[in-house]
């Protein structure tokens, strides 16, 4: 064997405009005013927006695993995916997509998601039964319950 060669690699630091959005503190990508602003805006708007649906999420689930149904916990293990991945999930990466488009500003696409399930959470935790809880809207099933539905026979 020959002896060793040693190389020296000198690398420099990625400059700041080499740097991902994702590596950028926020104060940063606060103040950035480059080319793709709109990439910037929407991370910016990540950060604050996805810690928030955690509690959304959570507003909605909580409510929806404690009320007793017919399908037991696995019922509501695969409502809780289903409402995680297909409520949240892809309504908020398809209006990040449709904000990139720029037919819907930055900040309404990012935090419309969590909104609505913060709504959602907000009446679904209002909702949930207590001892001696009386059912608002009875009067109001009432209602419909007077008229008689029809059906089509096709005849």
């Amino acid at each position: 064997m020959g002896p060793s060669k040693t190389i020296a690699l000198y690398a420099e630091p990625r400059k700041q405009s080499q740097l991902g959005f994702g590596a950028m503190n926020t104060r940063q990508l606060a103040r950035y005013s480059g080319a793709d602003a709109m990439e910037a805006s929407i991370e910016l708007h990540k950060r604050f927006a996805l810690p928030l649906a955690c509690i959304a999420l959570a507003m909605v689930g909580i409510p929806l695993g404690v009320a007793t149904r017919k399908g037991g916990r696995s019922a509501g293990y695969v409502n809780a995916i289903f409402l995680a991945f297909f409520g949240y999930y892809l309504s908020y990466v398809s209006l990040v997509g449709v904000a990139k488009h720029r037919t819907l500003p930055v900040p309404l696409a990012i935090w419309l998601p969590d909104a609505v399930f913060g709504v959602a959470g907000i009446v679904f935790l209002s909702r949930m039964e207590s001892p001696g809880d009386r059912d608002l809207l009875a009067p109001i099933r009432g209602m419909f319950d007077a008229f008689p539905i029809v059906l089509c026979t096709g005849l």
